[in-house]
């Protein structure tokens, strides 16, 4: 990978802008410079595009539910990893639609979740708005 490369990073579309050393790399990625490593990159290519859209579109029904007390760090690094290991292996159709169903449920448990939490009250008072 080259400094002006196009790649996705954490599933979304950035550039390449420094090559720091040997293993370290800067992607800006919209308005965000990222430090990372060039094996967290993939080429931004037909297959890796359509992996990361699917993968961008699930975290953001996550992301819509607008919630601080989330976990997002940790939902985050749950699915950049079965994002990661979808790209990786972006050759074998059964392990990409694997893993996109393994995101795909585990947003739906979450989504799941919150919207029963909307329904709890204490003393008739509903605890979320």
């Amino acid at each position: 990978m080259n400094i002006g490369d196009k790649v996705y990073h954490e599933f979304r579309r950035g550039v390449i802008t420094e090559d720091h050393r040997p293993g370290r790399i800067t992607v800006e990625v919209g308005s965000f410079l990222v430090g990372t490593q060039p094996e967290y990159c993939f080429p931004d290519e037909p297959g890796v595009a359509k992996i990361s859209d699917q993968f961008d579109k699930l975290y953001q029904q996550i992301h819509k539910l607008d919630l601080n007390c989330l976990n997002y760090p940790d939902i985050h690094g749950r699915m950049v990893r079965l994002w990661e290991e979808a790209c990786r292996g972006r050759q074998d159709r059964k392990l990409v639609h694997a893993r996109l169903a393994m995101a795909k449920v585990f947003t739906q448990r979450i989504c799941r979740t919150v919207a029963s939490w909307e329904r709890v009250t204490v003393a008739g008072v509903r605890l979320l708005r």
